[in-house]
Parts: C-alpha cells; sequence; structure tokens
C-alpha cells in the first residue's frame, strides 16, 4: 500500500491533498483544494472562464459588474457594462452536470461566434417607426402601449 507523499517509483510521488490560491484579477482570489495538480488546474480554468477575464467590457472597455436578473421562477446571471452609452451584457448559461456550473455565452442561437467576446448590447423587440412591437413571423404590428 502507498501512502501519500511517498515516492511511487519512476520518478512519481503521490501529493497529499494541497490548497492552492490563484489571483484571477487585482479583485478577485479563489482558493482550490486538489489531490494533484490537473485538478487544481482544471479548477482554476473554470473559475478564470467566469470570473478571471470578466471585470472589462469587450465592446468599449468600461468596468463591468455581476448582476442576476430574476424574471418569474428564472434567474439570469449576466455581467453588464457600466457606460449607458455602451449597454453591453455577457450572457452566462448553467450547464446540467456539474449542476450549477456556469459558462459565458459566446455563440448564437445558430452556433456563430458572437462578436466582442460575447459581449451584445441587447437590441429589445424590433419596433416600427411609432415605437410598437413589430411580431417577425407576419409583420403585423402588435400594440404594447399603454391605452390603446
Amino acid at each position: 500500500m502507498v501512502r501519500r507523499g511517498e515516492d511511487i517509483g519512476a520518478g512519481g510521488w503521490l501529493m497529499p491533498t494541497s490548497k492552492y490560491n490563484f489571483k484571477l484579477s487585482p479583485d478577485v482570489t479563489i482558493q482550490v483544494e486538489a489531490d494533484n495538480q490537473a485538478d487544481a488546474f482544471k479548477q482554476y480554468a473554470a473559475a478564470h472562464e467566469i470570473f478571471g477575464q470578466h471585470g472589462t467590457c469587450r465592446g468599449c472597455g468600461a468596468d463591468a459588474f455581476p448582476r442576476v436578473r430574476v424574471v418569474g421562477d428564472h434567474s439570469y446571471s449576466e455581467m453588464f457594462c457600466s457606460n449607458p452609452e455602451c449597454g453591453r451584457v455577457i450572457a452566462f448559461g448553467q450547464k446540467k452536470k456539474p449542476s450549477g456550473a456556469l459558462y459565458p455565452k459566446r455563440k448564437d442561437k445558430d452556433g456563430k461566434w458572437l462578436e466582442h467576446g460575447g459581449w451584445v448590447r441587447w437590441a429589445g423587440k424590433p419596433r416600427d417607426d411609432e415605437g410598437d412591437d413589430v411580431d417577425d413571423d407576419d409583420d403585423e404590428v402588435v400594440r404594447h402601449r399603454r391605452g390603446r
């Protein structure tokens, strides 16, 4: 039986469970616990994909901040640009496995890569010249204004 920290031959060592600290940005430091460097690197990479590169809008370079929007029974995690003239967001989807893991949405519904690394402007619904919603399916105007 080989114990952690003992030589297992051919220059290999079993590492005891270790804690690793990684600085992802000036504001974010994470600590991971892993049995080996490969596992520590996987945890670091997963955290960096979400927390390490999204503090700045890729559209205009302004600071970006996290928020969770709640619509009905659904929560949407995203980073939003602090520049109101830019208005870009990057949305995060949630993986089924492992449950609760997030990923940045960088592709559109057709699988094509989005510009600015996934930072998009919310265009809202198409509207006609009077500001009414336009139904894309048959181009009929859908009246949404109050009082109509």
